[in-house]
């Protein structure tokens, strides 16, 4: 019982929080490309370019906090498919933030980083965050099974106190007749 209540506090929310927040800082760099683009003061553009490279900075340390909380294989499998489709993303949304930059000397570049973020930067985006929620409702599923196992661990402590106490109350007994007998 000590394992689960140690594991679930120790790995399993420590891993709902990390991809929690992964998904939170990928929508965030989302909603900031787009705000690059909306905007045309040079000022501005710099400010939310320095708010993206924080974003990213933040996920790749996300990404890192979560392989010491690998649970198994698919897990695993889930963390590096997130870590490849942010990688897609975040290549495109570089070539987004680009002609974003470059719209205040040409302006057809507008239209660029806008054709790039609502066609290829958007695919790549539902793309990760659907992995996202495939490996979020993966860490639920892990930890219902951890609540469950716990659960029976549990259970079966209650059983073998019940036995024990069931050997305790015939022993008991047995020593009571002994000596009732001994002494008549």
């Amino acid at each position: 019982i000590n394992h689960y209540a140690e594991y679930y506090p120790g790995n399993i929310l420590p891993s709902l929080r990390n991809v929690h927040e992964i998904d939170a800082s990928i929508s965030d760099a989302r909603r900031l490309e787009q705000q690059h683009i909306l905007t045309d003061d040079d000022k501005e553009k710099k400010s939310l370019a320095a708010r993206i490279g924080k974003a990213r900075e933040d996920l790749a340390k996300r990404l890192k906090d979560y392989e010491p909380l690998v649970a198994d294989d698919q897990d695993r499998a889930l963390l590096k498919k997130v870590g490849d489709g942010l990688a897609a993303y975040l290549a495109v949304q570089e070539k987004v933030l680009k002609a974003s930059e470059e719209s205040a000397a040409d302006p057809t570049q507008g239209t660029v980083a806008k054709d790039l973020t609502f066609g290829p930067a958007r695919a790549a985006f539902r793309a990760v965050q659907q992995d996202v929620e495939q490996w979020w409702v993966y860490n639920e599923k892990l930890a219902a099974a951890t609540a469950e196992s716990a659960r029976a661990a549990y259970l079966r402590v209650l059983w073998i106190f019940a036995g024990a106490s069931l050997v305790a109350l015939l022993a008991g007994v047995a020593a009571a007749v002994v000596i009732t007998r001994s002494i008549t």
